[in-house]
């Protein structure tokens, strides 16, 4: 919608006219639709009713912890649709919004795990009592879908029936903030500090769900983060640079990956006309952001950074797993592996 008005001044021109195509077949019937408004409000209704599956995209297509909101983030989505749609529609039985709800439902379906679904049950915000004051809300553990999929995967992850007896009833007890020591500030702090956060400092009284928790919430929820490196890596070692030998290529990829991550950091990244610049290349002012990063210290800064921290939650690893990239089974268990080996350390 932003290139409408141009559009239609360029073929209102003389020099449009002037064009010696214009007079064709194709060119009059572009010109037709650049200048028919009930053209350009589909165009807009169409944007309406997709910018929600944009958004989600955008918001998980990053190397930041989130897989704790994939759940909510697909619900939040469809029902922005549904309401786009049936403003614009005159459609009390909702037949276009059913068939676009199926083509999601289909989608989500086939590319979710357990491990979603444990991400979301073991998020604090959840359950925060301001948030389950909406009378249609209710807590996760109590959805029928979350609580199949966390009994999953439970299953996966704890086969010995005493560990997984343990790991039940500690989830039981944060779940039902009882008994543990959850008190008032425990309570509001679950809206108010990132699921991180929130699972290091009251989690003490839960240890082994706690660990459990930060492993699981620390992951991403895209494989893009890993794809921009690989992609980083044919940029450096290309077929006109090909003389690189393995030990400088590597180096060169670890100096621009931190140096994004470090950007990662700037207000800049998070605010204003570069928020997410490694996510949107087609920022105007990238080169300005880029030109920001040349002034950076890596080494000042290479502490903080967190490459390969797995649970800290804190500048993210780009060879971080993803709990997303395939729905096969197979895959879906190796996820998995790993994940209890520390859980029980001091049992």
């Amino acid at each position: 919608m932003q290139v409408k008005d141009a559009l239609q001044s360029m073929v209102c021109s003389s020099l449009w006219n002037q064009w010696r195509q214009s007079q064709s077949d194709r060119a009059q019937a572009m010109k037709r639709l650049v200048v028919d408004d009930e053209w350009w409000d589909k165009v807009e209704y169409l944007l309406a009713f997709t910018k929600p599956i944009v958004d989600l995209l955008r918001m998980f297509d990053t190397d930041m912890p989130n897989l704790g909101e994939v759940y909510e983030g697909i619900d939040s989505m469809i029902e922005k649709i549904r309401l786009v749609i049936n403003a614009k529609e005159n459609d009390p039985d909702e037949i276009f919004y059913g068939e676009v709800k199926d083509i999601l439902t289909k989608r989500w379906n086939k590319m979710t795990t357990p491990l979603h679904l444990l991400a979301y049950a073991l998020n604090p915000k959840y359950y925060a009592a301001e948030l389950l004051r909406d009378p249609e809300r209710s807590a996760p553990n109590k959805d029928p879908e979350v609580a199949e999929g966390f009994k999953n995967a439970f299953r996966k992850l704890f086969v010995d029936p005493e560990i997984g007896l343990r790991i039940r009833a500690q989830f039981s007890h944060f779940v039902g903030s009882e008994g543990w020591g959850c008190d008032i500030e425990c309570m509001r702090d679950k809206s108010r500090l990132s699921p991180i956060e929130w699972w290091n400092f009251y989690g003490g009284a839960l240890p082994h769900i706690q660990k459990l928790a930060i492993k699981v919430l620390s992951q991403v929820a895209s494989s893009s983060s890993a794809e921009r490196n690989w992609s980083t890596y044919g940029f450096i070692h290309s077929v006109k640079r090909n003389r690189l030998g393995s030990k400088k290529a590597e180096e060169l990829v670890y100096i621009h990956s931190n140096l994004r991550l470090l950007s990662h950091k700037r207000d800049e990244y998070k605010f204003g006309p570069t928020k997410l610049w490694d996510v949107e290349p087609e920022l105007p002012d990238l080169d300005m952001t880029l030109n920001a990063m040349s002034h950076m210290s890596l080494f000042d800064s290479e502490p903080s950074l967190g490459i390969g921290a797995s649970s800290s939650g804190h500048g993210s690893n780009v060879h971080t797993h993803s709990a997303t990239s395939s729905p096969r089974e197979d895959v879906e268990v190796e996820h998995y592996s790993g994940m209890n080996e520390d859980i029980f350390d001091d049992m």
